[in-house]
Formats: structure tokens, C-alpha cells, sequence
């Protein structure tokens, strides 16, 4: 192939792993895959790499299914534990990005087992306010997510202004 053409939308935490793998082997698909990762582990989150990599891994392991609450607490103890590890204060921004990542998960859950306003505010409002951050994609959240949860019309381009934009 000459040329190759993708696409993809914001999510650094959730995404970093698979963007950086694919970019190297764009470039050479007989690199092995493992080594890409342990390279990322270790260039992301430095001493904090090991705990990181369970991290990563077990969100593999839970591709976009149901998250218990244990899942959450252990993901959030593993980030917590690294920061704990670390003082570079690049590798700390990056997990504090995670955690962003990690309390919109919170607020998803508690949408998609009580689909009310009140908590689709509360997701609309915290991918609103982390916006620049770019922890998680924040848009497709503000434009599709009130449509998926019964609330059309709510939507980022459906008004000029939202409830859900203050505060």
C-alpha cells in the first residue's frame, strides 16, 4: 500500500494504547505487538508502568460491556496507586486525565441504569466542562448520548444553550 487514510476521535485514555500501537505498525507490521505496548507502558507512566499495564489490560478484557462497580473501584485504585509511584509531573497530568476518564464513567453508569435528566445532565455537564482535556470524546458524548437516552433534542446542536452548560 502507498497510502493509508484513518480516522479517529479523541479518548487519549482509552484509545492511547490501540493509536500507538497502530501508528508504529503502519510503519512496520512485523514489529511485535507486546513490545509496542510495554514501550507505551513504559514512556506513558515511567515506575507506574506495571500497575498501568493491568490497568489496560483489563479494560481489554471489558470492551465496552456492562462495568461493576468493583471494575471501577479497582480501576480507580490502580490509577491512585501509581500516582502514588510517580512524581514526573507529565506522567501525573496523564493520570489525572485517566481519572477524568474514570469519573465520566462513573456518571455513564449511573445514566445507563437510571436514565433520567438529572443524570444525563450530569454527564453532559462534565464532558462539557472537560472539553479541552480530551480525555474521552466528549463531543460524540454531547450530540448523541441525549438521543440514546430518550432525551432528542438535547443535544449540543439542538440549542444554542443548555442547562446543562453552566455551572
Amino acid at each position: 500500500a502507498r497510502v493509508y487514510l484513518a480516522e479517529t476521535n479523541i479518548g487519549w485514555a482509552s484509545k492511547g494504547l490501540g493509536q500507538y500501537i497502530v501508528s508504529k505498525l503502519l510503519w512496520d507490521y512485523r514489529l511485535n505487538v507486546d513490545s509496542l505496548a510495554n514501550d507505551f507502558y513504559s514512556k506513558s507512566f515511567g515506575p507506574a508502568a506495571p500497575v498501568m499495564k493491568r490497568l489496560y489490560q483489563s479494560w481489554e478484557a471489558n470492551p465496552g460491556g456492562f462495568i461493576s462497580d468493583n471494575a471501577l473501584a479497582e480501576w480507580l485504585g490502580w490509577v491512585n496507586e501509581a500516582d502514588q509511584i510517580v512524581s514526573d509531573k507529565r506522567i501525573k497530568e496523564r493520570l489525572d486525565y485517566i481519572k477524568v476518564y474514570l469519573h465520566y464513567l462513573v456518571l455513564y453508569k449511573k445514566l445507563k441504569t437510571n436514565a433520567t435528566k438529572e443524570n444525563l445532565d450530569k454527564v453532559l455537564n462534565f464532558s462539557y466542562r472537560t472539553f479541552d482535556i480530551s480525555a474521552f470524546s466528549t463531543v460524540a458524548i454531547m450530540t448523541a448520548l441525549p438521543v440514546y437516552s430518550g432525551f432528542k433534542g438535547y443535544g449540543l446542536y439542538d440549542r444554542k444553550e443548555h442547562t446543562w452548560m453552566k455551572d
